[in-house]
């Protein structure tokens, strides 16, 4: 009974000594570039192998997606290696543990009304700069119609399941914590935004939502003290956009 007792005591202190330990700025850039660049190399030799130049409309628009799934991997595992492994830190150095001060209720209200903002965000940027229907946008639209239901089925579980969870772990979960721990809540929730917003550089037109997106995920962060808050609003957001675009297109 005692010798149990100390083990588990010596255990939880390992685990308090292993929590304690902070992430590095270094370690952050290095899981990040080497997740890239390893990144870049299987796109390109993807690209060759299958013939990629040469797809067009929905199969490229389907392999692109497929595409999206070892790179998420390669990112997350990238991630485990060079920033906790190397550090001896534990997943839950990235926020991922039990939500704290968590009322239903109230979560339930914090995510109706942060939605609504960025809802809002998106209805006067598209008032202020009404998009132009062109050629390209009306191609793809036609492509996305020509998806079977298991390709839709694929396109959702990559852009509202994976896609966040690696998004969660690299700006909430390394960013956002390693610039709050440096600079503060503030700073680290306009920083952490801008650099989410910039990894999203090929859509324009969603810019200023996707900065009040990244400050509403860095808050709901702030708010529980758990990864699992903006990760469960950053999956509902992307499901409704799937789910809103599956209504329009089919």
């Amino acid at each position: 009974m005692q010798a149990g007792a100390k083990k588990r005591g010596m255990k939880m202190k390992i685990e308090v000594q292993v929590e304690n330990k902070t992430i590095e700025l270094k370690s952050i850039i290095k899981a990040l570039a080497i997740g890239i660049s390893w990144s870049i190399l299987f796109i390109i030799a993807a690209a060759f192998s299958f013939s990629l130049y040469e797809m067009r409309g929905k199969d490229l628009i389907i392999f692109s997606v497929a595409l999206s799934i070892p790179v998420c991997l390669i990112l997350i595992l990238c991630v485990k290696k060079y920033v906790l492994t190397e550090k001896q830190l534990l997943w839950s150095s990235l926020g991922f543990q039990r939500m704290k001060n968590i009322h239903i209720m109230k979560y339930a209200l914090h995510i109706m009304s942060l939605w609504l903002l960025i809802i809002i965000t998106q209805i006067i940027v598209l008032a202020v700069f009404p998009p132009e229907a062109t050629s390209s946008s009306q191609l793809v639209t036609s492509q996305l119609t020509q998806m079977s239901s298991a390709e839709f089925w694929l396109l959702y579980i990559v852009v509202a399941i994976l896609v966040p969870i690696t998004e969660e772990i690299i700006f909430r979960g390394l960013i956002y914590k390693y610039l709050c721990r440096k600079y503060g809540f503030g700073i680290a929730t306009i920083g952490s935004a801008l650099i989410f917003t910039m990894a999203h550089f090929f859509v324009p037109m969603l810019w200023a939502a996707l900065f009040i997106m990244g400050c509403c995920l860095a808050y709901l962060f702030k708010t529980y003290q758990s990864i699992f808050a903006p990760l469960s609003f950053h999956i509902l957001t992307n499901s409704i956009n799937i789910i809103a675009l599956s209504w329009i297109l089919f």
